[in-house]
């Protein structure tokens, strides 16, 4: 019968193993603590560089803004100084139009064209007057305006007197009917002659009945002391919301 002999620790080693491994957990729990801190550190540089590149980025973003809104305003202008130099363009070629009538007018007086002398029907303009109120039965109210020149001669004063006339055709006897213009005007004492050395302008208002159709409008312009008549055809015509009636029928006799 053999023995075996078995050895047994003491409750001193026991301890001291008990001492290692709470130094080893303690020595790993050091690292990983150390190896904690410097992660965060990296952590918060990151953050921090990440959030000085988003105060950048919105800085960037406000100054794109901000240049934005500028090349808008920029932009704006730029389309209302466009606007502004049409409008003036406009005025100013309507200027100019309007001085070269007023040039070719008084050229005419001046120098007239070889077929013009001494008294002369310049233009006769027609104009509606426009009424909210005006209905179907309603009077028509027109403006006419004449201009009477002398041309070639102008060392003394021509006098005389001037008519005109609606011109409307008979609906059975297809005949035309001269309608003159003194039973239309409503203005008292309203006396139609003339008197001058280069032009002279007349203005009046007229109304013509709702169911009266006039096709033209013939201009009589008498002088007295020669008794030289000048007379000018205008058609009807109010396609357009002020007529120049240039496109008249001339018939001039002495």
């Amino acid at each position: 019968m053999k023995l075996e002999v078995v050895e047994t620790k003491s409750w001193h080693w026991y301890a001291m193993m008990a001492t290692v491994f709470i130094i080893i957990m303690l020595i790993v729990a050091w690292f990983t603590w150390q190896q904690s801190i410097v992660s965060r550190e990296l952590l918060e540089s990151e953050v921090a560089t990440l959030s000085e590149k988003n105060e950048q980025l919105q800085l960037s973003l406000k100054q794109k803004e901000l240049n934005l809104t500028k090349l808008d305003q920029s932009v704006e202008v730029s389309k209302s100084n466009v606007s502004e130099v049409g409008v003036t363009l406009a005025k100013l070629q309507e200027d100019k139009k309007q001085l070269e009538k007023e040039l070719s007018f008084y050229r005419s007086i001046m120098a007239p064209e070889l077929n013009k002398a001494g008294l002369t029907i310049d233009s006769f303009i027609v104009t509606p007057i426009e009424d909210v109120n005006q209905g179907p039965v309603t009077p028509r109210s027109f403006d006419f305006e004449l201009i009477l020149t002398q041309a070639k001669k102008q060392d003394w004063y021509i006098k005389g007197k001037y008519q005109i006339h609606l011109i409307t055709v008979d609906v059975d006897s297809q005949k035309e009917r001269r309608l003159p213009m003194t039973q239309f005007i409503k203005r008292p004492r309203w006396k139609a002659k003339f008197s001058f050395r280069y032009f002279q302008t007349f203005r009046e208002s007229f109304q013509i009945p709702a169911d009266l159709h006039p096709t033209a409008i013939v201009v009589t312009a008498i002088e007295t002391k020669s008794g030289k008549k000048v007379e000018k055809r205008y058609p009807w015509l109010f396609q357009e919301k002020k007529l120049n009636v240039q496109q008249e029928e001339n018939k001039t006799s002495s």
